[in-house]
């Protein structure tokens, strides 16, 4: 099963008319790419698409989904969107529209080598980038007062309930077998964790693994650089951690002749959560540069 573009019918209806330059700084498999080639090129020739992801891997795939797809004119870079105002200040552009899908790739989650999944048994990893610790080195470096905050913040846990997983993993964390999924898995059992909060503690570890929110602080701040006059961004966010740095970024820039375009966040359908669960918890947010 292949990884699905997450509303991409509306990351096409709510781009610019005008747009040439659309950048996707989390290019996965390029598939929010093809569709707004599709969408954009007969109406401009000159529409070019730049791509951009932190995981070599993706842009292998997404370099052959696009040549066998036949789509021109795009350029892929290995790189963070927390760089994108200097790499395209670089080139002396500005884009039309920039998009943020923030969701990981369903490829992440079936290779169990990468411990991205509940369901199969890997190490410690989560890593979108080779250059960063792994999971099982960020939960040795962690003290439970900071574990204690990342849980509410990126998992929503309660106060109390974040407490006792913070402590209940830091007691274990130097048990020299608690380095794969299936013995991380087996000790937070032991506390009665089961699916539904091993899937939010999974995606805590995997949000400061990767320092995802920071990333996206960065980019929130420097971005208005990159757009151009009458451009838009759009952010796919999945949880309220995200959700919530997104609204506020938006709300400032808003107070200095920036316009929000969508007031609340548009939401998948039920066709497509039907066709595809994990779009289920999308938000995507719509900021225009006037």
């Amino acid at each position: 099963m292949r990884h699905i573009a997450v509303l991409a019918r509306e990351v096409c209806e709510y781009a610019p008319r005008h747009t040439k330059l659309y950048v996707d700084w989390t290019a996965g498999h390029g598939w929010h790419m093809q569709v707004m080639r599709e969408a954009f090129s007969s109406q401009n020739e000159e529409f070019v698409t730049i791509g951009c992801d932190v995981d070599p891997l993706m842009l292998s795939k997404a370099t052959s989904h696009l040549q066998e797809a036949w789509v021109t004119r795009f350029e892929l870079l290995h790189s963070s969107y927390q760089h994108m105002a200097d790499f395209l200040s670089q080139k002396w552009v500005s884009a039309d529209y920039i998009l943020l899908d923030l969701w990981i790739n369903r490829d992440h989650i079936l290779q169990a080598d990468r411990w991205f999944s509940l369901k199969k048994d890997g190490p410690l990893d989560m890593r979108f980038s080779s250059e960063w610790p792994t999971a099982h080195a960020v939960i040795q470096s962690l003290h439970a007062e900071d574990m204690i905050d990342h849980l509410m913040q990126y998992g929503d846990f309660s106060p109390k309930r974040a407490e006792i997983l913070a402590y209940y993993i830091s007691k274990h964390k130097r048990n020299s077998l608690m380095k794969t999924t299936l013995w991380f898995k087996k000790i937070l059992w032991q506390l009665k964790v089961w699916t539904q909060e091993l899937a939010r503690i999974f995606q805590v570890l995997r949000i400061v693994t990767n320092h995802e929110l920071d990333q996206l602080e960065v980019f929130l701040s420097t971005f208005d650089r990159c757009v151009s006059p009458w451009g838009r961004c759009s952010i796919i966010s999945y949880h309220s951690g995200e959700d919530r740095l997104v609204k506020n970024a938006f709300k400032k820039l808003s107070r200095t002749w920036r316009t929000i375009i969508t007031d609340q966040p548009i939401v998948p359908t039920s066709n497509e959560v039907y066709r595809n669960k994990a779009s289920r918890s999308a938000k995507m947010r719509v900021i225009q540069k006037n």
